[in-house]
């Protein structure tokens, strides 16, 4: 059966009438004739020339097939064999796995419709294979094993339904070949995907087991159409009024205009974004306060309606939950530093976006301390008492994604920065105090704020604040190696700040404390944006605090009160992140959208794919190698051998022509000064 990929190319024949209406219109070469005198020549009428005919008809021929040729090219025909033909080639036992992709991508552009109808046309032309259905997301879904029964295969083929988790075909394919490996006789690996290329990442693919065949068959089409709502961020203003930035981009190669909407409650605000090609856009709403905390986001659909629609948490975010440690004896300094904290933190302004639970504790009532709920800890010059069950206590806590802040205590700075260099929590030299006695003439400055840190997004432009002009006057002198990196260095290159990750948290250490004998850093005005900063910056990357934002099917992090941990109060039991929307896990907003992944249009060359799941053994003898764009089982491609059929006839007809042209340069032509028979009566 004869179809074409781009039957509009066929209007093209139409232009085959253009070669042969220039021959009908070919005349002969006129010869002129030079006479002496033409007084002796008497008036005559032309004889008739009858009815034009074709001259050179092999050479139209020639031109008539290399123009048809041509087009037929560019219509790309394929010629797929009959069902009853396509079932007599598939009559061997054998074993056949249909991996059929459901990511959410599959969603859009008929590209699930065109799955089923493969998979089904694949059973029809091979009615004694035994197949077995591996539906693929992020994992396996409702795999039905290698059995007889191909009806059950039918009916879960049509059954099937794209899923909302990001696609990784990764477990799939070593599910389906560890079914081919277990087959004696080898078998068929029939791959149905838009082939979207994060979902195939080449270096993390099984290899196929040698003997077994691999078609791999794109549905789909054209992926270029597509916009989509990639985030969204919410910041408060005066009154209780909102604004809402959002970014919405357009993968297609062409101009589009689209409607935004801000749905809330019930209530509705609009925007018309004027989307460039393959640029991001961003939209601003600014609402007052909404009746209901959930919102969304809305473009009017396209080809691929998932990521058309965003939902965000509109009730702002819950306060950062923090605890201070200090020093269990009754140290003024340790008193200043709380304070000086405390004030800081409890600074609300209207711009603010984030608010801070700040409690207390002495050192030796830390192990008493539950950090499930919490967002950070500060130590405020009390580490430096800390044994070794606290230091393992505040790693447990870093791992599960907390923020710890130090301030370098007073007495015994010493054994604070070995305890957390001995537990892997700061790799850093401690080289002692440097201006151990200073006085008021003393000090130093803060030179220098390393870019790519997250103080980059709360200092934008920080020498318009006085974050380099509060003077230092004694501080610790530590070296960071390893993951240790400095934030803020003083003007001699000493850090004033360092960060290090530690599992999925990170650790601040100051080298100074946050009293008046170290530096006048809590009385400048920097302080208070740096602390809010470094203590909410967790919470802005959704490690642990605020409003948490994942991916269809990811799981909750453990301080949710999932993976065995203990559940926070209000944490549901049967937390589900299948499908979009907004739900509460331990009194915090959880926003669930499918993954901005999948918007991408980019496509994962077959080839390659081919080249990585064959690894670097050969095709077996008598498979078919694919053409480039088509590896349908059973389909060929037949526009490479019109297009060589096109240049052939266009070499046919070059000689054709050369030959004549020699020809009409071989005429005798007539040099005569008396009148021809055909153009004189006698």
């Amino acid at each position: 059966m004869l179809s074409f990929a781009h039957p509009a190319f066929l209007y093209g024949l139409g232009l085959l009438a253009v070669p042969v209406l220039l021959h009908l219109m070919r005349r002969p070469v006129a010869v002129t004739l030079v006479f002496p005198s033409v007084r002796f020549i008497r008036k005559g009428r032309l004889p008739h020339a009858g009815r034009r005919r074709l001259r050179d008809r092999f050479m139209l021929a020639a031109r008539l097939l290399a123009l048809a040729a041509l087009v037929l090219a560019f219509a790309r025909p394929r010629w797929r064999p009959p069902a009853g033909a396509a079932a007599g080639a598939g009559t061997a036992d054998g074993l056949g796995i249909l991996l059929v992709d459901m990511s959410p991508s599959m969603g859009g552009w008929a590209a699930a419709d065109q799955a089923r109808a493969e998979a089904a046309r694949i059973l029809d032309a091979h009615p004694r294979l035994r197949f077995a259905l591996i539906p693929s997301a992020d994992t396996p879904r409702d795999v039905l094993p290698p059995g007889g029964d191909t009806r059950a295969v039918r009916a879960a083929v049509e059954a099937l339904q794209p899923g909302t988790a990001a696609g990784n075909h990764a477990a799939a394919l070593r599910q389906a070949i560890g079914f081919l490996a277990a087959e004696p006789a080898g078998g068929t690996l029939f791959i149905l995907s838009d082939f979207q290329a994060e979902d195939w990442p080449l270096d993390d693919l099984p290899r196929m087991p040698p003997g077994c065949r691999l078609e791999l068959i794109r549905v789909g089409g054209n992926r270029q159409d597509n916009a989509a709502v990639l985030a969204a961020t919410v910041q408060p203003l005066p009154g209780a009024a909102l604004r809402v930035l959002a970014e919405v981009r357009n993968s297609a190669p062409l101009p589009a205009v689209r409607t935004l909407a801000l749905a809330a409650g019930n209530e509705e605000w609009t925007r018309r974004l004027e989307l460039p090609p393959q640029a991001t856009v961003k939209a601003v709403f600014a609402i007052p306060a909404p009746a209901g905390a959930k919102g969304e986001l809305r473009l009017d659909p396209d080809a691929y309606a998932a990521d058309d629609r965003l939902h965000l948490w509109l009730g702002g975010p819950p306060p950062v939950t923090l605890l201070a440690v200090l020093p269990s004896t009754a140290a003024p300094e340790a008193g200043n530093e709380f304070f000086f904290v405390s004030k800081a933190l409890a600074a609300q302004a209207d711009s603010a976006v984030t608010a801070f639970d700040l409690r207390s504790v002495d050192a030796r009532s830390f192990m008493a301390v539950n950090p499930t709920s919490l967002d950070g800890i500060l130590i405020l010059g009390a580490a430096g008492e800390f044994q070794e069950p606290d230091f393992a206590l505040l790693k447990r806590f870093l791992e599960d994604g907390g923020t710890v802040l130090c301030s370098t205590p007073e007495t015994a700075p010493g054994p604070q920065f070995m305890g957390l260099r001995r537990h892997g929590l700061l790799t850093a030299d401690f080289q002692g105090i440097v201006n151990r006695h200073p006085t008021r003439d003393t000090h130093t400055f803060v030179a220098a704020l390393e870019p790519g840190s997250p103080l980059d997004l709360v200092f934008d432009k920080p020498e318009d604040t006085d974050l380099f002009a509060f003077p230092v006057y004694r501080y610790a002198r530590v070296v960071p190696q390893g993951l240790a990196r400095p934030v803020l260095r003083l003007e001699d290159g000493d850090p004033l700040l360092v960060a290090q990750d530690v599992g999925a948290g990170r650790l601040y250490a100051f080298t100074v404390g946050f009293g008046g004998p170290w530096s006048d850093l809590p009385l400048s005005g920097a302080f208070l944006p740096l602390l809010r900063g470094l203590l909410a910056d967790d919470a802005a990357r959704d490690r642990r605090g605020g409003v948490l934002r994942l991916a269809c099917g990811e799981p909750l992090p453990a301080v949710y009160g999932l993976n065995g941990k203990a559940q926070p109060p209000g944490a549901p039991d049967d937390t589900d992140t299948e499908e979009p929307g907004i739900l509460m896990a331990g009194g915090r907003p959880v926003e669930i959208n499918v993954s901005r992944r999948e918007s991408s249009v980019a496509d994962r060359s077959l080839i390659e794919l081919r080249q990585a799941l064959m690894g670097t053994a050969a095709a077996p003898a008598g498979t078919p190698q694919p053409v480039a764009g088509n590896t349908e089982a059973g389909v060929r491609d037949l526009w490479p051998w019109l297009a060589a059929a096109a240049g052939l006839a266009f070499l046919i007809e070059g000689a054709l022509a050369a030959a004549y042209d020699r020809r009409e340069a071989g005429r005798p032509r007539l040099e005569t000064s008396t009148p021809t028979p055909d153009t004189q009566n006698p």
